[in-house]
Parts: structure tokens; sequence; C-alpha cells
């Protein structure tokens, strides 16, 4: 439905590219390589628990590069392969990688309503550790929520996040 897609949206518009189950990374990369090419701004997940390695991480994002894709979605993920690589997005985004593969934005995982599988102080030491990384990253760095119905608990985290000293931009 691609070309419907496109129909609809404007010109550079972002659009997340997911990894669903199953699914090969070569095969996400390769999809949003197409959004690419029909001028929006592919952004693929990287989930770093589905990475069985380094050089895995390496050949997709070189072949982003390749592609003209310069931003994506790094999350830990839920799902992970049978030996992952990573386990948190944190130590994807060490790697150094994005930068090396020119990524210009990277988003990562804010939780306004919290996340129940890490618990609430794994992803208060997640949220530090990110925004410490992002003043080094050599790229921008931004937080990407799940959507919500009601307004409140995102604007709650984000005078919370301000609050503690953090101000990654919030998508």
């Amino acid at each position: 439905k691609l070309d419907e897609i496109r129909s609809v949206l404007a010109d550079n518009t972002a659009v997340y590219v997911a990894h669903p189950p199953g699914t090969p990374i070569d095969d996400i990369v390769a999809l949003a390589g197409r959004v690419q090419q029909m001028g929006l701004k592919a952004t693929p997940h990287i989930i770093a628990r589905k990475l069985e390695s380094r050089d895995q991480l390496e050949r997709a994002l070189a072949r982003c590069q390749e592609l003209g894709i310069g931003h994506a979605l790094c999350v830990a993920g839920d799902i992970t392969a049978d030996k992952p690589a990573y386990d948190s997005s944190l130590e994807v985004l060490q790697t150094g990688l994005f930068k090396k593969y020119g990524f210009r934005d990277v988003g990562i995982a804010g939780h306004p309503e919290g996340s129940k599988s890490i618990g609430e102080e794994r992803v208060e030491q997640a949220l530090r550790g990110k925004a410490e990384f992002a003043k080094t990253a050599g790229f921008n760095l931004y937080f990407a929520t799940q959507f919500g119905f009601e307004p409140q608990p995102f604007i709650d985290w984000e005078a919370e996040t301000t609050a503690k000293g953090i101000h990654l931009p919030i998508h």
C-alpha cells in the first residue's frame, strides 16, 4: 500500500518502518529504502534485542546509508533473538555505528506511561544514560513515544523529564 500511503503524505514526512516478529532486518531496511525513494523520510526500527551481532547491525546501517536513510528509531524491544548481541538500545547507540554511517536523527524510547516489562528503575537509568550519551553522540537524539489518547501523562512526563535536567526533544 505504499502508493496509497504516499498519496496522502507530504514530501519528507517521517514514516516509521516497524520491525515485526519473524521479519529479517534486511527486509526492514529494504522496505525503508523503498519509502525513502518515494520522497519520504524513512525511519526504520533498529531493535537491540533482535540483533544477533555487531556485524549484522553494521551491515544494516551501511545499507541504510547506501539508500540515503539518515533517520532511525533505536529501541531495546520486547522480542529477542535466540542469542541477542545487545540488551539495550544504549548499547547499540554506544557502538558508534550510527555516527559512522551518517545518521542525523535517531529516536529512542520514551515511556510517558511507564514500562511494565522493564520497570520504573530501569527506565530511569536508561533515560539518564541516553541523555548523557546525547551530549557526545554526533547526531540528534530525541524521545519517540507511543501514541496515547489522554494528553496528561505526556504533559506530566515532559515536565518530569525537564525537571531532571533532560532536555531531549519529545516526539
